[in-house]
């Protein structure tokens, strides 16, 4: 078994931990609705950098509703690659720590090869046990990275194994605008 804790890897959280929690790190990303009301967290630990991303958990064009862009992924990645370099340590939380940052560690885990890619659903969901990463930013990281799929497929496999183990979950995402990614995990299942 891998020593997680020992790797340097992102932590995740919702909005509501990540406010409430004391472990101080020096890059804090925020992945945040830009139609929720919001000042800058406030936060109880110390941290040097804090990085905003606004835009909506969504996966396809829907009224109203600012997509991920490919120019946000790559700030993300050029961040990312800045805590590599640096050998400090990062947080990543969006507003449920569910989808947004979920699909912002795969990319920051994959990217600092500390754990084989094959583990990387896993430790995503150690955690987030609900984690349904956000297609469109690991397609967007993809290409960009040149990962030939990796970062899609760890997608997959997060997704499905969530579908495994929350069923009550994915249920409530079939009806929402995540039902393709619903539907492609099902269509693993048979």
């Amino acid at each position: 078994m891998i020593d997680y804790e020992n790797q340097r890897l992102p932590r995740i959280y919702s909005l509501a931990d990540a406010v409430a929690s004391t472990t101080s790190v020096h890059t804090v990303s925020s992945f945040l609705d830009p139609d929720r009301s919001f000042e800058k967290p406030s936060f109880k630990f110390t941290f040097h950098v804090h990085e905003i991303f606004v835009f909506h958990d969504v996966i396809e064009p829907i009224e109203g509703r600012i997509l991920p862009t490919c120019d946000d992924m790559e700030r993300w990645i050029r961040l990312v690659q800045k805590t590599i370099d640096h050998r400090s340590t990062l947080l990543i939380h969006c507003h449920m720590g569910l989808s947004r940052s979920v699909a912002a560690a795969a990319v920051a885990a994959y990217m600092l090869d500390a754990i084989p890619i094959a583990d990387i659903p896993g430790w995503l969901r150690r955690d987030r046990p609900n984690a349904w990463p956000n297609s469109l930013m690991l397609s967007y990281a993809d290409k960009i990275l040149g990962a030939s799929g990796k970062l899609s497929e760890i997608g997959v496999a997060t997704r499905l194994a969530t579908l495994r183990e929350r069923p009550e979950w994915v249920e409530t995402l079939r009806g929402t605008h995540r039902r393709r990614e619903v539907d492609e995990v099902m269509s693993l299942l048979t």
